[in-house]
């Protein structure tokens, strides 16, 4: 067994005390011990000392360093700032609650405490610093102490009321205490206070637990870890599923430029399954006639694609003929005296 430099027990606690006013009560008690100078410098050289993992050139060299660096009584004691989180200083609080209640059975929440907790500290000038604050503390009666509030109560009031008529008129309130305890055989009242004290724990167990609270971290780490690249991946597939029209046109052109291909579709372009390149001329009336055989269209369908050949053919015609009588017009023009031709002629 061993003693415990970072941790606290605390007895005599309110039942109406939950862990989120523990963990209140003891920073009040880390702010106010240090400000009230409860701890010294020679008490953590002491604490050194006593935990033999360091020589006594270790504790002079370690203790110079931190007086160079620090300001709070050399740069021992380390300082004390809620800004940063009351977790970073007080891990974890613990408060022991019997869950064989009739309102544990209801829910666990609900659950009575019976009395005591524990705390834990990062640092062991603030467990000390807390221990010397509220250990024995009338301060801290009234709110967080089983029968304090109750307790002072009465005080108040023995000056005025007889011992007998306090018995009667005053009731055990639901903090967990009741009135004839605070009493004493002299009549006076006694003020409840809470009983603070480091642990005594089992070298075997408290490995264990520190290995246990090693591994829980190791796994949050991994966790926080996995969690951030499975997110950088989602995302990404995100990106990839969400593009703009933008993007896909300019992926189309890359992927065209690396086949070989034109950037641009061309109606009388044609690309056969092994990716050659065939130039198809549309108006090329033979070739029509044989799709139009191996297709087997229908005769209302043949009517209207040899309509449509018909159509273009005269226009082709017309075309021709227009090119053929400029051009006479033209030779008429250089050498009109030609043909029996002359400028009067036009």
């Amino acid at each position: 067994f061993f003693i415990n430099p970072y941790r606290l027990s605390l007895r005599n606690l309110a039942k109406n005390v939950d862990e989120s006013q523990l963990k209140l009560m003891v920073a009040a008690g880390i702010k106010n011990g240090l400000e009230k100078n409860l701890v010294t410098k020679d008490d953590i050289i002491a604490h050194w000392r006593a935990g033999g993992e360091m020589t006594t050139r270790d504790i002079i060299e370690k203790q110079k360093a931190l007086e160079e660096d620090g300001d709070n009584d050399g740069g021992i004691i380390p300082p004390f700032d809620e800004s940063d989180g009351i977790k970073k200083f007080i891990p974890s609080v613990f408060i022991d609650r019997d869950f064989q209640s009739k309102d544990a059975k209801v829910s666990k929440t609900l659950a009575p405490s019976r009395g005591f907790g524990f705390a834990e500290f990062t640092h062991h000038a603030h467990a000390l610093a807390c221990l010397r604050e509220l250990n024995n503390n009338i301060a801290y009666a009234a709110e967080f102490v089983a029968g304090g509030k109750r307790a002072l109560e009465m005080k108040k009031h023995a000056a005025t009321r007889k011992k007998k008529k306090q018995k009667k008129d005053l009731v055990g309130d639901d903090d967990g205490a009741a009135n004839d305890g605070f009493i004493g055989e002299d009549g006076k009242v006694r003020i409840p206070r809470l009983l603070v004290e480091f642990t005594v724990e089992n070298k075997a167990k408290a490995r264990m637990q520190a290995e246990r609270k090693a591994q829980q971290q190791a796994n949050v780490q991994k966790q926080r870890v996995s969690a951030k690249q499975s997110k950088g991946k989602k995302d990404k597939e995100k990106r990839k599923e969400k593009k703009g029209r933008g993007a896909q046109q300019r992926e189309k052109k890359r992927k065209r430029k690396e086949q070989g291909l034109p950037e641009k579709d061309d109606s009388t372009l044609v690309v056969n399954a092994t990716n050659k390149q065939k130039l198809v001329q549309k108006d090329n009336v033979d070739e029509t006639n044989d799709t139009l055989k191996k297709k087997s269209i229908k005769p209302q369908m043949m009517k209207v694609h040899l309509k449509i050949w018909y159509n273009h053919t005269k226009r082709h015609l017309e075309v021709g003929k227009r090119q053929k009588w400029l051009k006479q017009r033209m030779n008429a023009l250089k050498s009109p005296k030609k043909d029996g031709l002359s400028r009067s002629h036009f």
